[in-house]
């Protein structure tokens, strides 16, 4: 019964705790006929002193406490404690379970409890407890502890961290204080922990971090703090509003909030540079930390400085690309901020030095030591232009007029001997003087723009200025203005430019994975789905992506972003005319060597009556197949509009019964994407729905007719055909169940996103309760093994008298923010003790995560060669015709791993089944792949993963998947020649007819 009430959470929200209740009433009403002999007599002890500590006569129900005949003690006799209110007594003949929630015990928790030694669950909550927890609760073996929503007082017991079965533990809306002990991250089992609501205060223990199984946080609404970096992060993916929420503090919560450098930057190492930071609150002297490997370690700026909110930093000489500031309390450590991302400390070089080698007035004549005329009677707003001389006096640029009011401009174009990366421009202006009734603008393009006041001198000072922008050229430009005659002087002496050259290490590439976008409308507005746009960056350096569109009914979302990103495109046809319209969307990053790249947009309208119904096959199961466990339904279908959906239903009689609705698989169908190229959505024109057929009527046995409708946009509905099965798993022998997160075509995010999932295998087999024989794929990558062995009454009632039917489920920790974003796949394989294995729930899921660079599973959309792309050349490269292939397939990789050699032609052929794992070692490392559809180069399919370090490829097709895919991947020899290996993998149906 252990962690029995953990798996009761709803994913996506917070498990309440009246539905536990809810259960365990249930439960105790399953039980209720199991009446033992007499409990021990320090437990029987234990409940008396409650019922008398709590005034157990006041209480709602006391049913079965104080029912004659009584005992010399007052109490019902020895033997009956099992049928006393909220008292559950186990086989062994001690009390396993004790629940009075919500029954107005008024008192103090008497510590005789720990006389409880088996005591697994104690509820307690929503009464009017009081006083302090006993200490000796931490002698128990609890697996939840609920206290909450009562007036207990004092400091959590440290013992309580003891208990190292605790799964639940409930301690909000009490009257808690002190700080949190940092004992409770010993709880490495913990799944709840409900602080909140207290007035707990002081810094919040590191050893929380501990808590690896914990999916339920609340600490809100009490005074607390956290300093550690690390702590903070975890604090903040599990309980987002911590922060926000300490409003126990009385007036505003302490904080400190990093300004700058706060990433992002670009600081000189020498160099000087301001510390900034603003506090709420109460903060005295402040202490300032720095750390060039991203928070791993700090040095120590200054231990102790006056909090007033700037410090004059001498940057140290240590260049890192991983900086950070750290910012907290002088005297705890509290508050603290760090950083919000890193910034960089770089050693400028000097890139070009010397006086301007080109010089001239508002672009007329050129002046370098000589003089020269403005031009005549010019204009150019309310500045008037006559007889200007100017010209190079003593170093200064001499400007005498005797007008009233005159403009200066003086322009210096710097060339550069190659692209660099420029940090940072200064000049000297000598020892000229504005005079006292000039007003003079400088602007130095193109970092910024300085106003100088009158009478202001240089002196021969350096003014410098910093940016970041990558250029081949400089162009600096001043400007002075005059509103009386005087004659004065602009001089320009020497200027430095210090930056770092542009290698191909910091090169950016644009790349789309599509160049084309078909769409379908109606003149009164019915369109098809949006679609998208992947854009990634095929060089090393950062992509920084603008999206633009040339039609009025064309919609781009978002229209910014940085390294890879998704563009979602849609069409709009109300008001349009019927017909076919064209537009383009342009992708551009100034500093990418192949920007912009178009992607075309094709919109066909038609009048409502002209519109077709959908289209389509209804591909697997194979129509008379005999079929167990889970199993495929897939399929193909496209409408000139868009379709809606795709449902799946089964004959009831002369009814449908509902059963799910399928998912559009980009990918799947290249033949279907090649024989209707102008469709919209052709790409994702497969369709796919995993079938757990032990759901099916009678456990999934029997004859079961299984139909495929699909619905487009305008409401038209298509059945696009049947299939009668013979399901048996009345003689099934594998493992079977299913992932409950994340759900079909569902989204995922964040770094501990928690996969759930249920296996259960055929009597007399079973499946180790330590969750070891359980793999989790992540696109046909074995990633690690669920946490196993936790009861759900839904599939404990669904499938009894299975061995793992009180323990089915089984969850995972996954770092999404390690994946790019886009669809992937995700399946359990899970083996019993007997060996017997199969896949558990292959299903597909969105990855959708903000500011993360996630790299595994990249799938590059293009590769270039010089100023080629290899889907114009790939056909002109060698193919690989000797060197073979070692494969590998199936679940429980039963079969050995087999070379195959390439046939007369070069190609490789590979056959497996639905939803049947391959992986391919392709004999040396640094390959490009992707999937070939007609004569254009696609990304690698949904589902598949390319090691290029180690040269392996896996994939875990998802159903939909049916038919051959043609793969090619590129290598460089030694000698810089390329070569590719094609791969042709032909997928059949898994269950024959």
């Amino acid at each position: 019964m252990r962690k029995l009430f953990w798996t009761f959470i709803k994913i996506g929200e917070i498990m309440k705790k009246r539905i536990i209740l809810f259960i365990f009433a249930f439960i105790l009403s399953q039980f209720s006929g199991f009446i033992h002999g007499a409990i021990p007599a320090s437990e029987r002890a234990a409940l008396i002193a409650l019922y008398n500590r709590t005034n157990g006569d006041s209480w709602i129900n006391n049913s079965g406490w104080k029912t004659p005949p009584l005992h010399t003690d007052g109490f019902a006799m020895p033997g009956t404690e099992g049928s006393w209110f909220g008292v559950k007594v186990g086989y062994s003949g001690n009390v396993r379970f004790l629940s009075l929630s919500n029954n107005k015990l008024n008192g103090s928790i008497p510590s005789q409890l720990s006389n409880l030694t088996h005591l697994e669950e104690l509820f307690l909550s929503n009464n009017q407890l009081s006083d302090s927890i006993p200490y000796t609760l931490g002698n128990l073996s609890l697996t939840v502890l609920d206290l909450s929503d009562n007036q207990l007082s004092g400091s959590i017991p440290s013992q309580l961290g003891n208990n190292d079965w605790l799964g639940e533990l409930w301690l909000n809306n009490n009257q808690r204080s002190g700080s949190i002990p940092s004992q409770l991250g010993n709880l490495w089992d913990l799944v709840t922990l409900d602080l909140s609501h207290n007035k707990l205060s002081g810094i919040i223990p590191l050893s929380l971090t501990n808590l690896t199984a914990i999916y339920t946080l609340d600490i809100g609404y009490n005074c607390l703090y956290a300093t550690d970096p690390t702590l903070r992060a975890w604090l903040d993916s599990h309980d987002p509003d911590w922060e926000a929420h300490q409003d126990q503090c009385g007036g505003t919560t302490p904080s400190v909030t990093v300004i700058s450098p706060n990433g992002g930057e670009s600081l000189e190492a020498g160099g000087s540079h301001t510390i900034t930071w603003t506090t709420t609150g109460t903060v005295g002297n402040v202490k300032i930390e720095y750390s060039t490997n991203n928070g791993s370690s700090w040095s120590i700026v200054i231990s102790s400085t006056s909090n007033d909110g700037s410090y004059f930093w001498t940057v140290p000489e240590t260049p890192s690309t991983n900086c950070m500031i750290r910012i907290s309390g002088a005297s705890d450590g509290s508050p603290s901020d760090t950083s919000n991302s890193t910034f960089s400390i770089v050693q400028y070089t000097n890139v070009a030095r010397g006086k301007p080698v080109l010089v001239t007035t508002n672009g007329a004549d050129d002046y370098q030591d000589h003089v020269g005329e403005w031009p005549s009677d010019a204009t150019d707003g309310s500045l008037n232009y006559q007889s200007v001389s100017a010209g190079i006096e003593d170093g200064c640029v001499a400007w005498v007029n005797d007008d009233y009011y005159q403009l200066m401009i003086v322009t210096v174009n710097i060339n550069l001997q190659g692209a660099y990366k420029i940090n940072k421009i200064r000049y000297n202006m000598g020892n000229c003087q504005f005079a006292d009734s000039w007003n003079a603008d400088i602007m130095e393009s193109p970092f910024a723009r300085t106003s100088t006041n009158p009478g202001t001198s240089y002196s021969g000072a350096w003014t410098e200025h910093t940016g970041d922008i990558n250029a081949s050229s400089v162009v600096i430009k001043f400007e002075k203005t005059r509103t009386m005659w005087k004659e004065d002087w602009l001089f320009i002496g020497e200027i430095e430019i210090f930056g770092s050259p542009i290698t191909n290490s910091n090169i950016t590439e644009i790349s789309l994975n599509r160049t084309t976008l078909n769409f379908g409308g109606t003149t009164s507005g019915i369109v098809g789905r949006s679609q998208n746009i992947m854009i990634s960056n095929n060089g090393t350096g950062t992509l920084n992506w603008s999206v633009s569109e040339n039609q009025p009914w064309i919609s781009c979302t978002p229209t910014s972003g940085t390294g890879s990103g998704i563009v979602t495109v849609s069409v709009d046809s109300l008001g349009l005319a019927a017909g076919t319209y064209t537009g383009t969307i342009t992708v551009s990053d100034p500093n990418a060597t192949n920007s912009p790249l178009t992607s075309m947009v094709t919109l066909n309208v038609y009048n409502l009556n002209q519109t077709s119904v959908p289209f389509g096959d209804f591909a697997t199961p194979i129509d008379g197949s005999t079929v167990n466990s889970s199993i495929a339904v897939t399929g193909w279908v496209l409408d000139d509009i868009g379709v809606e959906s795709v449902k799946i239903y089964r004959t009831k009689g002369n009814d449908k019964v509902y059963i799910g609705d399928a998912i559009f698989v980009e990918g799947a169908r290249p033949d279907v994407e090649q024989a209707y190229p102008n469709y919209p959505n052709n790409y994702k024109g497969g369709w796919g729905y995993m079938l757990l057929t032990n759901f099916l009527p009678n456990n999934g046995n029997g004859i079961f007719t299984i139909h495929a409708i699909a619905t487009d946009m305008e409401g038209n509905h298509v059945t696009l055909g049947t299939k009668t099965i013979l399901v048996d798993n009345a003689n099934a022998f594998k493992p079977f169940g299913a992932i409950d997160t994340p759900t079909q075509g569902g989204t995922a995010s964040g770094r501990s996103f928690i996969n759930w999932g249920w296996v259960l295998t055929p009597q007399p087999n079973y499946i180790p309760t330590d969750g070891s024989t359980i793999k989790v794929y992540v696109d046909g990558v074995n990633i690690g093994h669920p946490i196993y062995n936790i009861y759900r009454a839904d599939i404990a009632n669904l499938f009894p008298g299975y061995s793992n039917s009180y323990g089915a489920i089984g969850y995972f920790y996954l770092d999404t923010t390690a994946y790019e974003n886009g669809v992937h796949t995700i399946q359990w394989v899970a083996t019993d003790n007997a060996g017997n294995t199969d896949g558990i729930g292959s299903r597909y899921f969105t990855i959708q995560n903000t500011g993360t660079t996630g790299q595994l599973s990249l799938s590059n959309a293009q590769w270039t060669l010089g100023d080629e792309s290899v889907d114009k050349r790939v056909s002109s490269i060698p193919v690989d015709s000797f060197g073979p292939v070692i494969i590998g397939k199936g679940c429980n990789w039963d079969s050995m791993p087999q070379e195959i050699y390439p046939d007369e032609k070069g190609d490789i052929h590979i056959e497996i089944r639905e939803l049947e794992r391959v992986e391919i070692d392709l004999g040396c490392s640094q390959w490009r792949g992707h999937h070939v559809i007609g004569n254009r180069l696609k990304p690698l399919p949904v589902g598949s993963t390319l090691d290029t370090g180690r040269g392996i490829f896996y994939w875990q097709p998802g159903p939909g998947f049916i038919g051959q895919y043609q793969l090619v991947f590129l290598s460089r020899e030694e000698n810089g020649e390329l070569t590719k290996k094609t791969i042709k993998i032909n997928i059949m149906p898994k269950f024959k007819e």
